[in-house]
């Protein structure tokens, strides 16, 4: 755990302690797993019986146990279904909050991938930031506040949480001779593929494997009919079921900084920074609309992979999806 988690951690429980938590909280940066620890913390803040004996919550009682494993009634967790949260999810969520608990004396929502909110949604966020409801919370997960509504900025406190590398670097194999390039997508793929992507290839090899569903990524966001041709032509020699899945996690990585680089983020605020993504904006200029769309169709081929359709017939579905501009 990062040092700036365990400061955030303790200001909440003076906040708790205090009864002075606002209504809504915003945590920015690129460390999902820090603002879920901290986010946990005040949580189990909120929720322990034996809080107030020390100003902070034991983490062993039964209902601490239960909010680190998510199955308190009174916590509602708001995901992106597909490739944005919809205006529905922000209405039912605020319907829920306003009811009572059932078993605490709060409510608590956490909105993961906030920036993913369409309008719509944004505004039904905005009627209960105007609005709250007593002893009810929301927090937010998003980069950078840039990418809300100012009206919503206006109305919640945010806290940034720094990436901790530390732990990421800790995994990079010693005996393998990568690029900075190469290190840099193997700190931010999903620790498991990243692993396995160690395990498996040398560093040429690696950087062949990048390469193939790097130019794989720049036709799907061309909308170019070559994609159906190069899953045969590049990519066939990575195509096993779990190779599949863990290129499919890359191009979300390259999607996501792609996204990022057409809303004129700072860099520090994207996953990947590198001279692929900045040329791609600037010779295909993708829409945000089509880079949603491609968003979804990559969620959608992988859970076709996970419900055993062939890997090459997933991928070729893909490409005929993203060539329809």
């Amino acid at each position: 755990m990062s040092k700036a988690s365990q400061q955030l951690m303790e200001h909440f429980f003076r906040l708790v302690a205090r009864r002075q938590l606002a209504h809504a909280y915003a945590f920015t940066g690129e460390d999902t797993k820090a603002k879920e620890e901290v986010t946990l913390a005040l949580i189990q803040a909120l929720a322990c019986p034996q809080f107030e004996q020390a100003n902070r919550p034991d983490q062993t009682c039964n209902v601490c146990q239960r909010a680190a494993g998510n199955a308190l009634s009174d916590v509602l967790y708001v995901q992106a279904d597909g490739k944005y949260i919809r205006v529905d999810q922000i209405r039912q969520m605020r319907e829920w909050l306003a009811t009572s608990p059932v078993e605490l004396n709060m409510k608590v929502a956490v909105i993961e991938e906030a920036w993913l909110m369409n309008e719509a949604a944004s505004n039904a966020l905005l009627k209960f930031l105007e609005e709250p409801v007593e002893n009810a919370y929301i927090i937010l997960y998003t980069p950078v506040m840039s990418i809300l509504l100012p009206t919503i900025q206006s109305r919640v406190q945010s806290f940034h949480l720094p990436t901790d590398s530390t732990n990421r670097e800790a995994l990079i194999r010693s005996d393998r001779a990568f690029d900075e390039h190469a290190l840099q997508i193997l700190m931010n793929l999903p620790q498991g593929a990243s692993e396995r992507l160690q395990e498996q290839y040398e560093a040429e090899d690696l950087n062949a494997w990048l390469d193939a569903w790097k130019s794989y990524y720049a036709l799907l966001v061309q909308g170019k009919g070559t994609a159906f041709v190069s899953v045969q032509a590049h990519l066939k020699p990575y195509l096993s079921v779990q190779g599949s899945l863990d290129g499919l996690d890359y191009l979300l990585l390259l999607n996501r900084s792609t996204m990022f680089a057409r809303m004129d983020f700072p860099k520090d605020s994207r996953q990947i920074q590198n001279y692929f993504v900045e040329n791609l904006c600037a010779n295909a200029q993708p829409t945000l609309e089509h880079l949603s769309r491609l968003n979804d169709t990559i969620y959608q081929a992988k859970e076709k992979i996970q419900a055993n359709v062939s890997p090459q017939l997933a991928l070729e579905q893909l490409a005929l999806k993203a060539s329809f501009r």
